[in-house]
Formats: C-alpha cells, structure tokens, sequence
C-alpha cells in the first residue's frame, strides 16, 4: 500500500475519535440550549463527514461481525413503540437520534477495521479531549465563569465544563481515567498517561457530581477485575470492596433518612417511580423514544392520587434520570432487556480480549451504564456519542470485504439531516427567545424552530406563547395543546387553562381549575384563580376557601410563595369585610 493510501486510512480511522471529541468540547454559551442542541447538530454533521471519508478510503470496507445485539436494541426501541395505538409525537423525530447511534457503530468499525495501532490513537485523541475539558472544569471550580450559565449559581454548579451542567461533565471524564490508565500501561512513557488520569479523575471530583464519584469509581473498579488474567484474588477483594462501600453507602442513607431528607434522591425516586408507572401501561411498546416527558404528567397524578401533601418534583422533566428505566418506558420491557443485552455482551468480550485497551473501553461502558443509574447519560449528546464509539471499538469487524456504499451514503445523509435540523433550529429558537424575552414579535423564528425540531417541547411551549402574545389566542390554545403532547410543564398546563378560560363560562372555567387542583393540589395558581373566579361570581365563601387553600399549599418555590402573600393579601381583605345579610 502506497504512504499517500496509509496516510489516509490513519485520518480515516481517527475520525470516529474526533468526532466525540468534538461532540463534547463544541458549545456556545450565549444560546438558547446551546449546550445540548449545538452538539446534537455537531455530531450529526460530524457523522456525515465521518460517513464520507469511510467512502474515499481504501478498501475494504468492513462492517460489524457482533452488531446483532446492537441492531435488535436499536430497532426494538425504533419500532415497537409503532406498535402502540398512540405513540408519542416525539417518537420518529427523536427515532433518529437512535439511528445514528447505530450508525456511528458502524462506521467506527469500518474507520477502525481491526488496525490495533489506529484503535490505540483514537483512546489517545479521546484522552486528549477529556484533558482539555477538565482544564476547563478545573478553572471554573477557581472561579472563571467562562462556559457558566446564569441559571447554576451554587457551588454545586460552578463546573459544568463544555457540557452545560456539572454531572454532565462527570459523565463525560470519568469513563476517560481507565483509558488513560490503559495507554500508560501500554505506553513506553507512562507519566503523560498517569498525569492525564490524574486530571480528569481530579475535575470529575471537582464537578461535585455524586454520580460522578460514583462513575469513577466503577469505572475503575471495572478496569482493575475484568481479564482473564486478573488474579482470582484480586477481583475477590475487589468486588468485595465494592460491596462494603455499597453497604456502607446504604446504611449511610438509611440512617440519614436521605430517601425522604435529600431534595436530589427525592425526586429521582420520584421520576422513577413514574417510569414505573408508564411501563406498567405499555409494558410491551413503550410509549416512544422521547415520550417519558410528555407522559410523566399522568404517571406523577397517578402517583399523588390527589394528596397535598404528597411529595413530587416541580421543576420541569426532561428526563426519567434512569437510563434503563427510561428505555422500558419508553421502548417497553424488550428494549430495555435487549440494552441489557449489549452491555453484558460488550463486558464479556473487554473481559476475553483481556488486553489493556480492551478491558479499559469495557470499563468506560460499564461507568457510563453505573453513571445512567442517577442520571441520563444516554440522553446527552457527548455520553451517547461516547457510548455508542465504546461500542464500535470494541466490535471486532467482518473478515470478507462488501459493497457497503450505499449504506455510508444513507448514513451520510441521516448526518447532514440531523446536522442541519439542530444547527437551523437551534438558530430560530434562540432567535424567537430572545424575542420573547424582550417583548417583541417572536412567533415566525419559533415556527421555524418548530419545522426543524418538531419534537422539542421547550419549543413548542414557546411558540404557544408567542401566539397568545400576538392576539392569536386560538392557534395559542392549539399550540399549547401539541407541546403538552411534547413534554409536561406545570407552567404550560395553567398557561393552556388561562387561554380556555376566555372561552369558557364561568362555571365550566371554575371546574377546569378545579380538575387541576384535585390533580395536583399542591400548586399554589389554581387556587388563586379559583379564588378570583368565585369573586366574580359573589361567592365569598368560595373564594374564602379557596385563597385558604392557596395559603396551605406547601409548594416550596419562590413564586409559590408570592403567590401565598398575594393570597394571604386578598383573604385577610376578605375576611376584614362584614358578611352581607342575605336580603
């Protein structure tokens, strides 16, 4: 093979590297989801220009020998949930997000094709993108607020690195350290590696992400037990150190109460109960990728069953914060059991390839499956592109030759689609938001936003907004119906009853408000609007009761405090006025 040829296959095969590489350092901080949707349409750009360049290399192009476990968890999440009556609206748009997962495996075996010195240089890039980042982690925990968003001020969200939020940035370094460690073990220099595990175990301890220390020890503890040649000792103490801390961990969370005590562990216990709640509906199809958002309203009502003093998260849920759990729901029991599937099939094949390398990338799998017990990995687009490049690595190719190119060329495609869906959408959304935010017309950027990302909620919300704030209060209520279909936010749900309200009597408008707050009885709004509406009916006894249970609501938030003053200001007014003799 000519230099000019050898040079080529060796870019070609870094590719898949610097495509995870890029997916996690790329972020622009000034936009709206920036952190998120910008690396979402890098990576789909990078997945085509990946795609393309395993089209000019030199054959031969060698695809997957062990991509069936891979393929069934993939369309099982794909196509099963087509099954159901009623699939999610977010399903097919977010269905390509799977397949490009899949995609990236396979073009990573292709790139790679079974070239141990390209396999070593692509941990090497990926190395190399972990350092970076943590430099950038481990500034902003001394105080550089470079990268930081406005929303985190605490010390718990100094660090969020490239990522946007600190767990996330755990996610992303801590499965790096068994890789570093894995280069120097195999390296004739081992200090650069030994200093690099260093630093990223280092800035994933200094994201302060729980899970994060969690990640990394897993990861490690992982890295150290798998191998045939591990010592049968050492994997005895090994795994028996891994359950005295676990034991110790649960004692520790038992004595402290932290189940009912820790806001974090509350409502993760909350959402995935949740998840139980909408597998136990769908237990077969799921309800569709991306469908956990839209469907955790009900399953939260089903939980409270109408108890105020029921605990449950207010904040807005992208996420089921369980990345099993979250397939179930959303792919039903044989996505999730086929997930399972591929992580144990990967453990066993790091585990008989027993060499360094191998039994490091086993180990970065299996810390970002631990690190998707607490959080959603596997819902973030640089641990998803990680996951999926993990995988690919580790899948040894073909032995014969075949005319794959017309599957590079759909794989290519699906890159630029998604590539330009995100980067376009992203682009009029924060357009449209900006706009929102400053009072000025913003509906024609979110429709835009709309057509490129139909399945984003955020979006969608937005754009009900924009309506209402134009005047166009029918297409409002429309809109505002379709993003509760995208995702469930408590502000979407009384801003869509404030709409139907102007269309209703008052009678229909007071049973609207009172079917949220038997759903919900926590929320403070519904009782304030209640109240206003049974002053306007001359129902002080009503509105008396009403404000009271505004005041009574324990909902621990700033604004629900507000509206509590407000409430105690009207009912006090109330109350000072004598009753009216009835004539």
């Amino acid at each position: 093979m000519s230099s000019g040829s050898r040079g080529v296959r060796r870019l070609v095969s870094l590719t898949p590297a610097l495509l995870v590489a890029v997916t996690a350092l790329f972020a622009l901080p000034q936009q709206a989801g920036g952190f998120r949707l910008t690396k979402w349409s890098a990576f789909g750009l990078g997945l085509a220009a990946l795609a393309v360049a395993c089209l000019v290399r030199p054959p031969p192009l060698r695809l997957p020998r062990a991509w069936l476990a891979v393929g069934v968890f993939v369309a099982a999440a794909v196509a099963l949930p087509a099954l159901s009556s009623t699939p999610a609206l977010t399903h097919w748009p977010s269905a390509l997000g799977m397949l490009s997962g899949l995609a990236l495996f396979f073009v990573t075996v292709v790139a790679l094709a079974d070239d141990d010195e390209a396999r070593r240089s692509t941990l090497v890039v990926l190395t190399g993108s972990g350092v970076l980042c943590s430099l950038v982690v481990l500034l902003q925990a001394a105080g550089m607020r470079w990268l930081t968003s406005d929303v985190y001020t605490g010390l718990e969200f100094r660090a969020p690195g490239t990522f946007g939020n600190p767990n996330w940035a755990a996610a992303y370094l801590a499965p790096l350290v068994p890789l570093s460690l894995s280069l120097a073990a195999t390296a004739k220099r081992r200090w650069p590696y030994h200093a690099a595990a260093g630093l990223l175990a280092l800035a994933t301890l200094a994201t302060l992400s729980k899970g994060g220390a969690v990640t990394l020890a897993a990861g490690l503890l992982t890295f150290f037990s798998l191998g045939r040649d591990v010592p049968r000792r050492r994997r005895v103490a090994l795994l028996a150190a891994a359950t005295a801390g676990a034991g110790a961990a649960l004692a520790i969370a038992w004595h402290q109460d932290l189940a009912t005590q820790a806001p974090w562990l509350r409502g993760r216990l909350f959402l995935w109960r949740a998840a139980f709640v909408i597998l136990s509906e769908h237990p077969l199809t799921g309800v569709g990728v991306g469908g956990y958002p839209p469907a955790y309203g009900a399953a939260a009502a089903a939980l409270i069953e109408g108890d105020p003093a029921a605990f449950m998260p207010l904040a807005t849920v992208d996420f089921a914060h369980h990345d099993l759990l979250q397939f179930a729901a959303e792919g039903g029991v044989i996505t999730a059991g086929a997930f399972v599937v591929v992580v144990v099939a990967t453990l066993v094949r790091a585990h008989r390839q027993g060499d360094p390398l191998s039994r490091a990338v086993g180990a970065a799998v299996a810390a970002i499956v631990v690190n998707g017990f607490a959080d959603s990995p596997l819902r973030v687009p640089s641990t998803f592109v990680l996951f999926f490049f993990l995988l690919g690595w580790l899948s040894p190719s073909a032995p014969r030759a075949g005319a794959y190119r017309p599957l590079l060329v759909a794989i290519a495609l699906l890159g630029v689609a998604q590539g330009v869906r995100f980067a376009a959408g992203n682009t009029y959304w924060t357009l449209g938001r900006a706009a929102l935010g400053e009072n000025k017309p913003a509906v024609a950027p979110l429709s835009r936003a709309r057509f490129w990302m139909p399945e984003h909620g955020r979006v969608a919300s937005q754009y009900a907004r924009a309506l209402g704030r134009a005047g166009r209060i029918e297409e409002a209520l429309a809109a505002s119906t379709v993003a509760a279909s995208l995702r469930f936010d408590f502000d979407d749900e009384i801003f869509r009853r404030d709409l139907q309200t102007r269309s209703l009597d008052r009678a229909a408008a007071i049973r609207q408000w009172q079917e949220l707050s038997a759903r919900f009885p926590a929320l403070v709004t519904p009782y304030l609007r209640l109240g206003a509406l049974h002053l306007r009916a001359n129902d002080r006894a009503a509105a008396i009761s009403a404000y009271e249970a505004a005041v009574a609501s324990p909902q621990p938030t700033k604004r629900a405090e507000a509206a509590r003053a407000q409430a105690r200001g009207v009912l006090q007014s109330l109350l000072a006025k004598p009753r009216r003799a009835p004539p």
